[in-house]
């Protein structure tokens, strides 16, 4: 039964890795808003972009890592691991950031990646003492993305099923980490609160 719940535990985990999170994201937000309306073509780009910078840039770079010997697996199970690959993702969000801003995409998209940065960046910090869990702290920031979007009325359907479902995978997401013993309850709670707090406060200077 345990052997199930952690082949379980692991599936999830890859499924909602804080590098594909920002994909998913920004999938909401094209689809779930005015943006809506945008050429499909025009969408799909945004996308692969987004994928690219959040995504395919941070795996090579954790791929090189590993070969070097720096970190020793995907997992970055080890704290002390995981300084450079968070770096590495942070400028990779700044980096999406600045491409959705010279895009002219709207301002509450840009502050979601830079939400998603700051988030990293506090991270980053606090793991040199705690390892806080940035899966937890990914999946509040889709949650607190959903929120904003609601709150200030850009759906153009309804927010309510996502938004229960998105605290539902959070919750699911979290509960994996614990299964796997990567994190403790405290960190996943810690990393959530990042999360959610550096997107909702962001998103809301806008």
């Amino acid at each position: 039964m345990m052997y199930m719940l952690e082949k379980i535990a692991r599936f999830v985990s890859a499924l909602f890795t804080p590098l594909l999170v920002p994909t998913y994201g920004m999938i909401l937000a094209l689809w779930t808003t005015n943006l809506c309306y945008v050429p499909l073509q025009s969408r799909f780009i945004v996308i692969v972009v987004t994928a690219i910078f959040t995504y395919l840039l941070p795996l090579l770079a954790i791929i090189s890592l590993i070969k070097i010997g720096h970190v020793s697996g995907f997992s970055l199970s080890n704290r002390r691991e995981r300084m450079f690959p968070y770096i590495i993702v942070l400028f990779c969000y700044l980096g999406c950031s600045f491409y959705l801003y010279q895009a002219q995409a709207p301002i509450w998209i840009v502050m979601f990646l830079m939400g998603a940065a700051l988030a990293a960046l506090i991270s980053c910090i606090i793991n040199v003492w705690w390892k806080i869990s940035i899966h937890s702290a990914s999946m509040a920031g889709i949650v607190a993305l959903s929120l904003r979007i609601a709150i200030d009325e850009m759906n153009v359907s309804n927010m309510m099923p996502i938004i229960v479902c998105g605290v539902l995978v959070w919750g699911i997401v979290g509960t994996s980490r614990l299964i796997l013993k990567r994190h403790t309850l405290w960190q996943v709670i810690a990393g959530g609160v990042n999360g959610f707090l550096c997107v909702y406060l962001l998103s809301a200077l806008v």
